[in-house]
């Protein structure tokens, strides 16, 4: 007779997770290991099968061993299916009771009020909870030379975030197969991201979580196998907040402010002495480094920009460091849309790269005093 012919109950056992079951039935010959045949869970987690590459979702669902996961050398009980009919421990018990026939045992003794060990409060019946409801989402299939693996965090546009694993010498290599810059050029020129101060930005973001933009155009990191579980973790926050320029760059686009701060600097010294994206001829790269605002007749270059959010405020920090590096002396007036949204940090830096600063377009007064006294000076 046949492992998965077996019907013989030789030991079960039963824990209860609030109002979620789940029982196992399993076959146990002394000397070789435990064959789990059945197991009823509750909805307290999703699970994917990995062979079909279906997914099951957080609802009562039944393991059931099957051979091609045993020749695959998976979890016997790798394959899972939803079902209905029981929605407490009490009637998952019947459930496995009916469709395993099982009828002669004191059900007594496997009663799960009596496993105070496997009781829900405990730390590590919580922990396994949480180690069980994780994995369940993880996704992982050959490709290549590499293994892909769908990792539980959800990109903005609701797909899970996709990582590449490779096994190198000593470590794992990670990587994103360049999704990354894809998504972000769905609506907007991510070529921007590969030079300047966007590169700058995207370059700081990634290594905080110790990942960098490859010249192949991959986000990649490395990891030493004893910490790949929180390195996974750390790569694909990365990936989360380098899509966070994307949403930026749709804000900064979608306001008025800008042209609003151009009709208020043209009212102060006119249409004539106002160079809207201007590339100074004094530096390096100036296409990488574009200035809001240029206005002519000052003593020294005078520089104005226009901050609306904390992306911008980054941005603009880079190239007022980068204009110190190689012109002695300029002028510059950083206005915000609104200075109270800006992270106090990122306030700062700014505040220390920029001769000076209005709070808001509505300091009219404030603004008009500061750049006529510039003007005057010349």
């Amino acid at each position: 007779m046949s492992v998965m012919q077996h019907r013989n109950i030789s030991s079960f056992s039963a824990c209860r997770r609030r109002t979620h079951a789940s029982f196992w039935q399993v076959w146990r010959v002394s000397g070789l290991p435990t064959l789990v045949l059945v197991r009823y869970n509750g909805p307290y987690h999703a699970h994917r099968n990995i062979i079909e590459r279906t997914k099951v979702s957080a609802c009562c669902h039944r393991h059931l061993a099957t051979r091609r996961y045993i020749a695959a050398g998976l979890d016997a009980d790798g394959y899972a299916e939803p079902v209905t009919g029981y929605h407490s421990v009490e009637s998952a018990f019947e459930c496995l009771s009916k469709d395993c026939s099982v009828s002669s045992f004191d059900r007594a003794v496997f009663h799960p009020h009596s496993r105070s060990d496997m009781s829900h409060d405990t730390p590590d019946a919580l922990k396994q909870l949480l180690c069980e409801s994780w994995c369940a989402e993880f996704d992982v299939a050959r490709d290549g030379e590499a293994f892909r693996l769908s990792m539980p965090l959800l990109a903005p546009d609701g797909d899970y975030v996709t990582v590449w694993l490779r096994h190198i010498v000593g470590s794992w290599r990670i990587e994103d197969a360049g999704s990354t810059l894809m998504r972000i050029s769905y609506d907007s020129d991510s070529a921007a991201l590969l030079r300047g101060p966007r590169r700058i930005l995207l370059d700081r973001m990634l290594a905080e979580y110790d990942a960098r933009l490859a010249d192949d155009g991959q986000v990649v990191s490395e990891s030493e196998e004893s910490t790949l579980g929180l390195n996974l973790l750390r790569f694909g926050q990365a990936l989360l907040r380098a899509n966070e320029l994307k949403r930026s760059a749709r804000t900064r686009t979608a306001s008025t402010f800008m042209d609003d701060l151009h009709t208020r600097l043209t009212d102060i010294v006119g249409a004539a002495n106002v160079v809207w994206t201007y590339q100074s001829p004094d530096l390096p790269n100036a296409v990488d480094y574009p200035i809001d605002f240029f206005l002519t007749g000052a003593r020294v270059p005078f520089f104005v920009f226009g901050v609306t959010n904390q992306e911008r405020a980054k941005v603009a920090t880079i190239v007022l460091q980068h204009i110190e590096q190689h012109i002695e002396r300029f002028d510059s007036i950083v206005v915000f849309q609104d200075a109270g949204v800006i992270p106090s940090i990122d306030l700062c830096r700014l505040m220390n790269a920029a001769n000076d600063m209005v709070d808001s377009l509505n300091a009219t007064t404030a603004l008009t005093k500061k750049i006529r006294h510039r003007m005057n000076a010349a």
